[in-house]
């Protein structure tokens, strides 16, 4: 079990979304790979059931086995569409259907935590018992250096698993997505865990987004790491600004986001040889990659040390 100082504990985040964008790609890469198959979200919900004349898909239990050889040994199912006719559910006008999802799956504050190996959601204050209990038991056990706000692969954080409806069937996937997405307001709490979102949520349902909170105070520490300290020159670039940039791509991308808001609850961590610069200065500097964003969009970033604040918006 391994605990950091916060300072070394943002750094450690800085290096993870480094090494992620080098193993996975760039989150451009990965969304333009994948958006043939990603339904738009100006497209109506009529134009965007699939066809049940469709094609049946082939699954195989080993991708790299030649099909034929695949469904020779048994390898392999056939699976068909199926358009849910006879369900009454889908016989419902589509509006109606629509106010159904928004109340199954939309309304709440959705804050986005990082487990060992994927994403969680939680609902706060709602799972907050859950999520407190998970924390502490991670503390508990051992673990490596720097992943002390992961929560176990196993653990069980929502009370609600909004994911689970939309996991019935490919028809109401593909109608309840941008619900899922556009009804919620998205809170992050680490910058890892903003980056993994937006690198792995479907392309469709990043543009229904429409209000994300990052409340990170490893925004205090931005220009320490901006600059290396002469006794780190050994160590590998974090990429700050590279990492930074392609996060703000993926943000100028979401067609539907409406309010934007960074937080941080640290004052700017200025290296002595760079006291004159001031707070609005640090916060153009890293609010300079968004500048891109439409009028619409409510942007805001809170800077607060005990009583005193500081508070930039557009």
């Amino acid at each position: 079990m391994g605990r950091l100082a916060p300072w070394a504990k943002y750094r450690k985040e800085w290096e993870e979304i480094r090494d992620e964008r080098k193993k996975g790609g760039s989150i451009l890469e990965r969304k333009t790979s994948s958006s043939s198959s990603s339904p738009s979200s100006g497209d109506s919900i009529t134009n965007l059931i699939p066809d049940p004349s469709s094609p049946p898909e082939v699954e195989q239990r080993y991708k790299w086995m030649p099909q034929l050889l695949s469904a020779s040994l048994g390898l392999s199912r056939v699976r068909f569409y199926s358009e849910q006719g006879r369900c009454p559910l889908f016989r419902l006008p589509v509006e109606l259907r629509l106010a159904i999802w928004e109340y199954a799956v939309g309304g709440g504050e959705i804050t986005v935590v990082r487990k060992v190996d994927k994403l969680a959601h939680v609902v706060l204050p709602r799972d907050q018992e859950r999520l407190d209990a998970a924390y502490a038991a991670g503390r508990a056990s051992w673990q490596p250096v720097g992943s002390e706000r992961r929560v176990r692969a196993d653990q069980v954080l929502a009370d609600v698993n909004l994911l689970a409806m939309l996991q019935s069937c490919k028809r109401l996937y593909i109608e309840a997505l941008p619900v899922l997405y556009g009804c919620n307001a998205f809170e992050f709490r680490t910058m890892e865990s903003f980056h993994r979102f937006l690198a792995r949520a479907p392309a469709a349902g990043l543009r229904a987004v429409r209000s994300v909170r990052v409340a990170w105070n490893g925004f205090g520490y931005w220009q320490y790491y901006e600059r290396r300290v002469p006794e780190a020159e050994m160590e590998l670039d974090l990429e700050l600004d590279e990492s930074w940039r392609e996060i703000c791509g993926a943000v100028l991308a979401m067609r539907g986001l409406r309010d934007l808001s960074l937080r941080s609850w640290r004052a700017f961590d200025l290296r002595p040889h760079q006291r004159t610069t001031t707070r609005a200065e640090m916060v153009r500097r890293i609010l300079a990659p968004l500048d891109g964003l439409p009028e619409q969009v409510n942007l805001s970033f809170t800077v607060q040390s005990g009583d005193d604040v500081y508070n930039y918006t557009r």
